[in-house]
């Protein structure tokens, strides 16, 4: 079995995917395989991937007619790949070439944990370092990991894979690391600057659609993974003052979500009135325990 599966989901980046598959030939760790999905680029990206293959016919490739979305293209590669590491990696991001050999040697050494992540360098539009920590209170609010964090291949199919209904909208690796840790799935960082995540500064880059998007992001996730939102201490606070997402924004922006949006707020009022009437019978029958006690 091939240890590590490159999957590489490709959109309109003939800029950078030369750059970006350089990035992964030049590693040191060369037990890997790369699988390519041409994601019905309407640039010249798929040229430039068959340039490519020419040199490197072992890339397994895949050039999809219609777009099927990150999360579709992302989820095939990963159930075509025969690694047992998965490193799923974006078209216009480079690898340090130490990357693959480090990454592996983490999840060799520590069988316990499940995905592995490092600190990342923006670079191009915006030049610093992001020093990423995994948090089990953080991640329900914000996403503290790179999507191009490696996990195990066996961890990701019980969980269920990416989303398809954060498609279009964007941080489907922020709801991928919660249900990871929902499963109970360890999480280990090697404190290196290994990832350097190109910064773009046009409209179109996933990071802008993610910030347009965000409070619906946050929404969906969160309807999705209430339970997990409801044990949280600081959850209650967040909601009903709209720290965590504005609800009136998302009802004006988007219809299509009203119906959904009415359910999670009967689901949360019938979570508070079940752990109210848990507590007063609590209270209830220890009182009734104490009073026969006395007598």
């Amino acid at each position: 079995m091939v240890k590590v599966s490159v999957v590489i989901p490709v959109y309109n980046k003939e800029k950078y995917v030369k750059e970006a598959l350089e990035s992964v030939f030049k590693q040191t760790y060369k037990d890997i395989e790369i699988l390519v999905l041409n994601d019905a680029s309407e640039d010249k990206s798929a040229d430039i991937i068959q340039e490519i293959i020419k040199d490197h016919p072992e890339i397994i490739y895949i050039n999809e007619k219609e777009n099927i979305g990150v999360c579709a293209a992302r989820n095939k590669l990963i159930n075509m790949a025969k690694g047992e590491y998965i490193l799923p990696f974006d078209a216009d991001d480079i690898l340090d070439e130490t990357y693959i050999e480090k990454f592996v040697r983490a999840l060799d050494d520590n069988p316990e944990y499940s995905v592995v992540y490092c600190d990342v360098k923006y670079f191009q539009a915006e030049n610093y370092d992001i020093y990423c920590n995994f948090d089990e209170e953080k991640i329900l609010y914000f996403n503290c990991l790179i999507s191009s964090s490696m996990f195990r291949k066996k961890h990701f199919e019980e969980i269920g894979g990416y989303k398809k209904w954060l498609n279009d909208i964007g941080c489907e690796d922020w709801e991928l690391w919660i249900t990871f840790f929902e499963k109970g799935f360890k999480f280990y960082k090697i404190n290196e600057v290994l990832y350097h995540y190109r910064k773009l500064g046009d409209e179109a880059c996933r990071t802008h659609i993610h910030d347009k998007n965000i409070d619906l992001i946050k929404f969906l996730i969160l309807s999705h993974h209430i339970k997990t939102y409801l044990n949280n201490k600081k959850f209650t606070d967040a909601f009903l003052d709209s720290s965590f997402v504005d609800f009136k924004k998302i009802k004006r922006r988007s219809k299509k979500y009203k119906k959904l949006f009415n359910i999670l707020l009967i689901a949360v009022i019938v979570e508070f009135v079940l752990i109210v009437g848990f507590l007063l019978s609590f209270v209830f029958f220890a009182l009734m325990g104490g009073g026969q006690n006395v007598a």
